[in-house]
């Protein structure tokens, strides 16, 4: 997990702990010291305060899972939470002849009980279980890029797999629209070229909204981590 000023679900590590055999934490210059940091097999804190650096945070995420003797890694950001289903099951995604699993990934929009569904917001998709590649041989690692990039060996093309449409991730943080205006007016800031992505308005964007509802089995998990 790489985190900012975790607060907004307080039942994600929790959770990852429960999902994983130990627990890496990358602090990226938080205000205030991360609140599991005792519970994490290792926290580490980046003393800065600039933009948010995704490629090189899990780039360092994979080398000292490495260190630990980590083959595989499961990704779960400080603002996402697992379906039932991905969270009772994610070791049966684990396929050695893969780099990546992918699941689907859901946007909250409005209240903690409906997900958005038009658009690309109905196709988002995200990495979740990655393969350590710091054991193959011979590997060269690349300059990380600093947003939506994932990081891999610059030998060989990726290869990656869609998990099951139940193994899916909630997103939290697009629920209030004035997060979601902080998002875009945060991305301006740090890349107003758009070096890395040509728009970010469509994340505050309702034109066309249509939500449908989180499935009973998830809402109750939901709730139930967000109190924690």
């Amino acid at each position: 997990m790489a985190t900012r000023n975790y607060s907004r679900v307080p039942g994600a590590f929790p959770v990852l702990a429960a999902m994983t055999d130990m627990t890496i934490v990358l602090d990226d210059g938080s205000d205030q010291p991360f609140y599991y940091r005792e519970q994490a097999t290792e926290y580490i804190y980046l003393k800065r305060s600039g933009p948010w650096n995704q490629g090189a945070n899990l780039t360092t995420l994979l080398y000292r899972a490495f260190v630990h003797g980590c083959d595989w890694v499961f990704l779960l950001d400080d603002d996402l939470l697992p379906s039932r289903v991905l969270y009772e099951n994610v070791r049966s995604l684990i396929d050695p002849n893969m780099d990546l699993v992918y699941v689907g990934c859901r946007e909250l929009w409005g209240d903690a009980e409906h997900y958005r569904v038009d658009g690309l917001w109905g196709r988002k998709e995200t990495p979740v279980l990655i393969r350590n590649w710091f054991f193959d041989e011979g590997i060269a690692v690349p300059a990380p890029v600093r947003l939506h990039k994932f990081p891999m060996p610059t030998q060989r093309e990726r290869r990656w797999i869609m998990a099951p449409p139940a193994f899916l991730v909630y997103h939290l943080a697009m629920i209030r629209s004035e997060d979601r205006e902080a998002r875009v007016a945060k991305y301006g800031r740090e890349d107003p070229n758009h070096e890395f992505q040509n728009n970010y308005s469509y994340l505050a964007d309702e034109r066309g909204l249509a939500r449908a509802k989180v499935p009973a089995e998830d809402h109750t998990l939901l709730h139930q981590w967000m109190r924690c």
